[in-house]
């Protein structure tokens, strides 16, 4: 608003509070006495609490007066006054950006205690509304527009006194507020004598001999260092440890005046501090170029990651398994933030400043404040710190709307069809604790080195039915029809994930330098070594089936497994126990979640359909997602994936009413390589499996219904098929629209088990109709028990028959092994259905009964 020809004179205020008379109304309150003899202030007093305030009527007023005579613009902070003059030829150039100010103006003057300020159209907070034009005064000199005559004329006239001795006369570089400023070149710093005094403060506390300091110190050290921020901005990161040791100290008074030790986050900051306050010419622009606005938007989300949206391009970051849908939000979008810097680098941007959009209030105050409350946040904010510095960038983060936010939809894994992705960025160690290690999210390939007995022109997943272990001279061959056979006893998925563990031997055998015969019969200390190495790192469960694929290869080539099963069984225990932490239990799904969700289904769309109908039949037939859909159309096999042909509906008479009932025959399940049937019975709506069935076929036709997947439809005569991604995602989105949490692909079968229980079905009926045996069952209950805890918890019957069925529950689920006779005569009688089930136990098919078994489990019964 100032060309850089501008000068500024700075003046202070004789005794600004004792030039102030008290209403005579306010005496009493200023009565001293002194020797005997009763004195009263009739002037503000320095201490005095409202003494800012009230003066600051005064400054305000005699600020505008200056205004409405033309001496603009001008400003005062307490009793520090500055006025700025400047050519006469810019006259018509200020008034005119004055204006453009002035039409920008949106509020009245807004009082806040002793503060008086407009805002703008962007929430910019200014000393004046800009109503006033500069003029060309009486007093001009040396070609500006006004001199320090017309300041002085109107303060005498005003009767307003100034310190002589302090003033600094007309110049373009000039001190204000603790800061020096130069207009030419727009630019600010700390003045000298305060640099010094800061450094020696830091030094100071740094060189302390016994390491402690009080609150005082650390507030009086603060009270600079939060000054300096205005000038060394990125010093806003670095005040947190202070501020931490600040809270502690003020918990109590008595803790308020003991010495305290500093802690390492204090010592990391003032370190910093000193190397930055060492530089003598340090100066910031105020004001820099305008941002630049390439449309950066950023955006997180804990139930899939991180997405981003610059210029048109869209890219996803999906979180590793074991951290979705159980981090703190603000991480992941502080993480979205960190992203989208790191890609602004990477599009080869520097030096200058940039526009980023963000929905998350909590980081967007956090990064103007330059600190976090919680930790793990802000240490990914201070990592944005540091590519600021590192690559001279300034984040204007700006708040925007969800619903406008153009990142919402990749960070939930939707990106816009057609659309370029976005160059990922050069990858960050810390980032692989949340996205792995590689920024295409598809396993990364185990190195081995090659060799005859391991050919690595074949596909990974066929690496176990493939590589072979040393063969000595003079051993026979095993025939390759046995070795079909052999390997046909293994699932492709069984296969696929031992060849993973089989890369993952070789690699480490690699490394050591192991020779061949002692990888295959593989030598017990070194198997030990390798599973050991990735304790901690890994999940016991994920290192136990790597055992179960050393020793299914031995097996399937014929050679020994000679490994200490005591040993090797200590050391499974000891892998689970160093785990790392594994993610919350996936909540049930609920028929009232359900019903809600499917209110809300739009059926003519067909993936929402799907969605629905798999969800309920997935509740009430305990179906594993992995059942019902399909990884890719290219995947598809009639032989292992359920068809329409796979249906049998069937029409029974119960209690003299008709129930229809339709039996999926899965054709081959986890547990089943012959798969297994299972029963679907009328429900009530509207989550009634049977009746989305028939709607989904209905509105779905196949012309090939025994070689499609059961939940697939034709789009422009294509074939589209609803895989597990698909499904996850569109349930999300209805579980949004329906304004309820999002559930997963596993909610389905432990929400049905759930559910069966509660409508008082025998645990051995539901373990049945789950197709579990009762090992498998009993460990299912018991991995589950903080699930069913909450929805059992008023359910004593229930409670009793899984404590009966399942001892060891007992403490999982607050029941005591044995319920007390008192408590058990209190209980709520179960309902009919329930009372079928327990007594005669009779399948039950009417409306809005449970499901009660396979057709196996029927059979065996």
């Amino acid at each position: 608003m100032l060309p850089t020809t501008a000068q500024a004179f700075v003046r202070d205020t004789v005794s600004a509070f004792r030039q102030i008379p008290l209403h005579p109304s306010q005496w009493p309150g200023t009565v001293i006495e002194w020797k005997g003899s009763y004195y009263i202030d009739r002037f503000l007093a320095f201490g005095l609490g409202p003494a800012c305030g009230a003066y600051g009527l005064f400054g305000d007023a005699f600020a505008e007066t200056c205004r409405a005579e033309g001496i603009v613009p001008n400003g005062h902070w307490v009793d520090d006054n500055v006025f700025f003059r400047f050519k006469e030829v810019d006259l018509q150039w200020v008034n005119d950006q004055r204006r453009e100010m002035r039409s920008k103006i949106i509020s009245p003057a807004i009082h806040d205690h002793g503060r008086t300020y407009w805002l703008d159209d962007k929430g910019f907070k200014h000393a004046e509304d800009f109503s006033c034009d500069a003029k060309v005064l009486i007093g001009a000199e040396d070609g500006f527009n006004c001199g320090l005559a017309d300041i002085d004329r109107l303060s005498c006239e005003l009767g307003w006194p100034w310190a002589p001795e302090k003033d600094e006369p007309w110049s373009s570089t000039f001190t204000y507020g603790g800061l020096v400023y130069n207009i030419a070149t727009r630019e600010m710093a700390l003045p000298e004598k305060k640099r010094l005094k800061y450094l020696a403060a830091v030094e100071e506390w740094r060189n302390k001999l016994d390491g402690t300091h009080t609150l005082r110190e650390a507030q009086s050290l603060y009270g600079k260092l939060e000054h300096a921020t205005v000038v060394q901005t990125q010093g806003k990161w670095r005040t947190k440890g202070l501020l931490d040791f600040i809270a502690s100290a003020i918990r109590s008074s008595k803790s308020a005046y003991s010495h305290r030790h500093q802690g390492p986050r204090v010592k990391a900051d003032l370190l910093w501090w000193r190397d930055a306050l060492l530089l003598d010419n340090f100066w910031r622009s105020f004001d820099p170029a305008p941002p630049l606005d390439i449309n950066c938007f950023c955006d997180g989300s804990t139930s899939f990651g991180v997405g981003l949206h610059i210029n048109g391009r869209e890219r996803c970051f999906p979180l590793l398994p074991e951290y979705a849908a159980c981090s703190d939000i603000k991480t992941i979008e502080a993480l979205a933030l960190e992203l989208a810097l790191c890609t602004v680098v990477a599009m080869g941007i520097r030096n200058t400043g940039i526009k980023i959009h963000t929905d998350n209030t909590a980081v967007l105050g956090a990064f103007k404040k330059g600190r976090m409350a919680a930790a793990e946040p802000d240490e990914v904010l201070g990592r944005v710190a540091k590519v600021e510095e590192q690559y001279a960038l300034r984040v204007h983060l700006l708040w925007v709307a969800s619903a406008e936010n153009k990142s919402d939809d990749p960070s939930r894994g939707i990106t816009t069809p057609g659309v370029e992705r976005l160059v990922p960025p050069e990858r960050d160690p810390a980032w692989e604790k949340w996205f792995g290690q590689s920024w295409k999210f598809t396993p990364k390939a185990i190195v081995v080195k090659a060799h005859p007995n391991r050919p690595l022109d074949i596909p990974a997943s066929k690496r176990f039915a493939t590589w072979t272990p040393y063969h000595p001279p003079g051993k026979k061959l095993q025939p390759p029809a046995i070795r079909a056979v052999l390997l046909s006893a293994f699932a492709d998925g069984t296969q696929k994930n031992y060849s993973t563990a089989l890369s993952q031997w070789h690699n480490f055998c690699d490394k050591h330098n192991i020779s061949e015969p002692d990888r295959g019969p593989a030598r017990p200390d070194l198997v030990e070594l390798w599973i050991s190495n990735e304790a901690g790192e890994k999940s016991g469960g994920y290192l136990k089936d790597w055992l179960a694929a050393m020793k299914a290869w031995h097996t399937l080539n014929e050679i020994a497994w000679t490994i200490d099963e005591d040993r090797i069984s200590l050391i499974r225990r000891g892998v689970k126990a160093v785990q790392p932490p594994s993610r919350p239990p996936r909540p049930a799904m609920t028929v009232d979640w359900l019903n809600k969700v499917i209110q809300v289904t739009n059926v003519n769309d067909p993936q929402e359909l799907m969605t629905a109908t798999i969800a309920a039949c997935g509740l009430w037939g305990l179906f594993r997602l992995g059942e019902l859909v399909v990884k890719a159309i290219k995947d598809f096999d009639p032989r292992l994936h359920v068809t329409r042909a796979h249906l049998v509906p069937k029409t029974t008479v119960v209690d003299g009413q008709q129930s229809l009932t339709i039996t999926v025959n899965v054709p081959r399940t986890k547990t089943s390589s012959t798969g297994d049937p299972v029963v679907l019975t009328q429900q009530a709506p509207p989550s009634d499996p049977i009746g989305l069935l028939h709607l989904h076929l209905q509105r779905n036709p196949s012309p090939n219904p025994g070689n499609e997947p059961l939940f697939s439809y034709r789009q422009n005569g294509k074939l589209k098929i609803l895989n597990r991604g698909a499904f996850e995602r569109t349930l999300k989105v209805l579980a949004k629209k329906a304004k309820l949490e999002n559930v997963f692909g596993h909610s389905m079968r432990i929400g049905g088990c759930t559910t069966l229980l509660l409508r008082g079905v025998a645990p051995d009926r539901v373990m049945m109709h789950g197709r579990w045996n009762s090992d498998s069952f009993k460990k299912y209950i018991r991995d589950h028990a903080e699930i069913l805890a909450p929805f059992i918890a008023n359910h004593i019957a229930v409670r009793q028959q899984l404590v009966e069925y399942v001892p060891d529950l007992a403490n999982a689920i607050n029941v005591p092994a044995q319920v007390p006779h008192q408590e058990r005569a209190n209980a709520a009688p179960p309902p009919p259905e329930a009372r079928d089930a327990r007594g005669d136990r009779q399948q039950a098919h009417g409306p809005a009964t449970a499901a009660t078994g396979s057709a196996r489990a029927s059979a065996a019964r």
